[in-house]
């Protein structure tokens, strides 16, 4: 994973698109971060989990030639990923990542291999959806210092939302990609006030 790079871009959409506009703090960023993973609570509370299968139907049946590429992208993404548990949890891998990016903070990429990640992912066995979302909430929480002078690193933290991915068997990069080029597409603010 090229997380250094992946952050550098979801920082540089989300300040074109007006997010760091009156460069707002740590604290309200790791609020938005906790709102994306109470968001992924309240799909997982409705059932709206992605599904593959109907998603690569719709890619493959979206084929109206009077649509551009990008409403054909919106309408498959609308109908099979949007507002489901692995869409939550890839905006707040992109608020978090988004967040390092505005502070420059180096993400040491030897940390993300495949071991550490599945060593997090035996963190939420026995654990309830809620159980799980709570604990990285709190772990978040844990962050009064600014992000870059915190004593907690920022790679922990990825680390905890990676490991429940994987817990939940969910291709979270995949999302994360399938997010940012949403993203790109969205109005300024993504019509929202902040």
């Amino acid at each position: 994973m090229n997380l250094n790079n992946l952050r550098d871009q979801i920082h540089a959409n989300a300040a074109a698109k007006g997010f760091w506009d009156n460069n707002p703090s740590d604290q309200h960023f790791l609020m938005l971060v906790i709102t994306e993973l109470s968001e992924a609570v309240e799909a997982d509370r409705k059932g709206q989990r992605f599904d593959k299968e109907k998603y690569e139907y719709n890619e493959i049946t979206e084929c109206q030639g009077w649509l551009t590429s990008k409403e054909k992208f919106n309408n498959v993404f609308n109908r099979c990923i949007k507002d489901t548990v692995e869409d939550e949890l890839a905006d707040a891998f992109i608020r978090l990542l988004d967040l390092f990016g505005a502070r420059e903070v180096y993400l040491n990429e030897d940390t993300f291999d495949l071991e550490t990640i599945e060593e997090y992912a035996v963190t939420y066995q026995g654990k309830s959806f809620t159980e799980s979302v709570y604990h990285i909430t709190k772990f978040i929480c844990s962050c009064i210092a600014p992000i870059g002078r915190s004593a907690i690193a920022p790679e922990m933290i990825l680390l905890d939302i990676l490991g429940f991915a994987k817990h939940l068997n969910i291709d979270l990069m995949w999302h994360v990609e399938q997010k940012m080029k949403y993203n790109q597409y969205r109005m300024r603010m993504h019509g929202k006030k902040y």
